[in-house]
């Protein structure tokens, strides 16, 4: 069996010997295939250093694999395998493991002596205790108490795991605050109806998220900024992402907050604000950015604000001649320049639906919004496909598998080159949704999901208005 040692110093990924590893910055959720058998990629997901993204080392094996994680403290990773695909675990690792692991029916089953800390998440998973899906039509209150219920059920669980399997109390202490900021994180999902019913966010205090060492829990992470995005537009009663609500959110996080949490939360909500960049903003953005990059100690944040500065300094709303001229090929193989694609239809409204085959979200949108997406469509607004994915015939094959959901036309893949219309949108995270006018100008660089229909509706009818 055939064992890899790698480190995480910095941030940085250093690799030795048999696997292929490689740094990504694009996440999202994948799609489970059947019939999958071997395992050829495991994705090692390290939340606390989300901004560089997750390592990803391949090979193929018809048994298990083996690796060890060098680092100083104990932390928590989420892991899959890619291929075959499977569900993503949370795993606890202390200093010097050797996590071995197979893949059976789409779970990572780990072997070993520590095997007990990496085998409960899964476990829990296969339980079937699971949070609910929450729906327009449900009341907030009885949603937040069916979440409360399953919450305390995988308390429970966790408590019968850790007498069953003998583990360490550190184990135990870990897990029940990851489990507790993954429900935080659930009863924050339905967005506009907290907004809209403020009170719902009275039990939940910003003190929950003053800890230190959390910040490897991706759940942690999201209901986090979840809670000061709420809070601050519950609290200022500002329009969402407008220079008023961007001013009261970072002064809430810079008295609410403190040490590396209180730079993470800066750092997102500059990124975030830049995502959805208006150009009105601009200028105060840039501002921001140099006023907070001074508070900010994390070399990794200072970085990255410095980068996002300079594209606000130099981001042009109207798409450059390297863009335009960059290439992208259709189904037919045939290939066309954006500004090619842009130009099919000059007098419509565009969104760019930036998506990939293997993206469980992305297809998951495309499926839920057929209905909305033929409103749009007649209604002067042009729907354009962007596809990512590295494989052609992957790409090919998911279209075809969604024929009934009318997304045949406008269907792109981005063609690999040093600099394309991905790239220069910073797209990070798919689905991304980007909106152009009758000129072919960004007037949105990070629009909602179409699935917010109504949202949608207002933005269109506000761009046709002027």
């Amino acid at each position: 069996m055939k064992i890899i040692y790698f480190s995480f110093i910095v941030s940085l990924f250093i690799l030795q010997s048999l696997f292929s590893i490689e740094t990504k910055d694009l996440t999202a959720d994948f799609i489970l295939e059947k019939n999958d058998t071997l395992t050829k990629s495991i994705v090692l997901d390290d939340a606390e250093n989300e901004f560089i993204g997750f390592s990803r080392f391949s090979r193929e094996a018809k048994k298990e694999l083996s690796f060890k994680v060098n680092i100083k403290n104990s932390k928590i990773f989420r892991i899959y395998s890619t291929s075959p695909q499977t569900i993503p675990l949370t795993i606890y690792v202390t200093p010097g493991d050797e996590i071995t692991f197979k893949t059976v029916n789409n779970f990572l089953i780990f072997k070993g002596k520590n095997a007990k800390y990496y085998n409960f998440y899964g476990q829990l998973l296969q339980a079937g205790i699971k949070y609910p899906i929450y729906l327009p039509e449900m009341k907030l209150t009885k949603f937040k108490k069916d979440c409360f219920n399953i919450y305390n059920k995988k308390i429970l669980f966790l408590e019968k795991y850790c007498k069953n399997n003998i583990v360490s109390d550190a184990f135990f202490s870990r897990f029940k605050k990851v489990l507790f900021f993954e429900y935080l994180n659930w009863i924050l999902i339905p967005k506009k109806q907290i907004i809209e019913n403020p009170t719902y966010l009275s039990d939940i205090k910003i003190d929950f998220f003053i800890h230190k060492n959390l910040q490897d829990d991706i759940c942690y992470n999201l209901a986090l900024m979840k809670y000061v995005s709420y809070i601050s537009i519950v609290k200022s009663n500002k329009v969402e992402y407008s220079k008023e609500l961007l001013m009261f959110q970072l002064n809430f996080i810079e008295k609410k907050l403190d040490g590396n949490v209180k730079e993470y939360a800066i750092t997102k909500t500059l990124i975030d604000f830049f995502n959805n960049l208006n150009p009105a903003l601009t200028e105060t953005l840039i501002d921001s950015i140099t006023k907070y990059s001074k508070m900010i100690k994390n070399e990794t944040y200072i970085s990255l604000l410095k980068k996002v500065s300079e594209n606000l300094k130099t981001f042009k709303f109207k798409l450059p001649v390297e863009i335009l001229n960059s290439t992208v090929i259709d189904t037919n193989s045939n290939v066309h320049t954006i500004d090619e694609v842009l130009n099919l239809e000059k007098n419509a409204i565009k969104v760019i639906d930036f998506w990939a085959s293997w993206c469980a979200p992305c297809v998951s949108d495309l499926k839920e919004t057929n209905q909305f997406r033929n409103y749009l469509i007649n209604n002067n607004v042009t729907i354009i496909y962007m596809s990512i994915d590295e494989n052609k015939s992957d790409w090919i094959k998911r279209i075809s598998q969604l024929e009934n959901y009318n997304i045949q036309k406008n269907q792109y893949l981005i063609n690999k080159t040093k600099f394309s219309i991905a790239d220069y949108l910073n797209v990070k995270q798919i689905p991304r949704y980007v909106i152009l006018n009758k000129e072919n100008e960004v007037v949105m660089v990070n629009a909602p999901s179409l699935k917010d229909s109504l949202n949608y509706k207002k933005i269109i009818t506000d761009f046709k208005s002027k």
